[in-house]
Parts: structure tokens; sequence; C-alpha cells
């Protein structure tokens, strides 16, 4: 799917962000909410794909010659 091959995290995020404060306006016609609540549907779905994949190449780079998982705190920068 073309629209899988240009995802792109942060925008997505951006879009959900326009469609939910377009959707509390409440001045948007019935049939738009609905295609735009469908779009929104759709990315969450992309999104909560692309986080998966992440987390699962995380646990892969934290695993030890024996693919036993490294467990480290993590270190965040103030």
């Amino acid at each position: 799917m073309e629209e899988e091959k240009a995802f792109r995290f942060k925008e997505a995020v951006k879009e959900l962000e326009t469609i939910v404060r377009e959707l509390e306006d409440d001045t948007v016609d019935l049939d738009v909410a609905l295609k735009k609540y469908e779009r929104g549907i759709r990315l969450i779905r992309m999104c909560n794909e692309y986080l998966d994949k992440a987390e699962l190449r995380l646990k892969e780079l934290t695993q030890d010659e024996g693919g036993v998982p490294l467990l480290k705190d993590a270190q965040l920068e103030e």
C-alpha cells in the first residue's frame, strides 16, 4: 500500500491531532466527520504497528548472545 510506504510517525501524530481538533470543533458535517474518524482510526493502527515494530527492534538490540534480554535502567538526559 502506497500510504504505508510514505508513513512518517511524527506526521501521522500531527494529522491525528488535527483530526481530533476538527472533530471536537463540532462544526464539521456528519459525512466529513465520519471520513475524518475513519482516517484517524487508520492512522492509529499504523502508529500502533510502527510502535510495535520499534519495540521489537529495541528488544533485539538489548539481548545478549544467547538471546536473553538485558535489562538496563534507562538513562534519561536532563
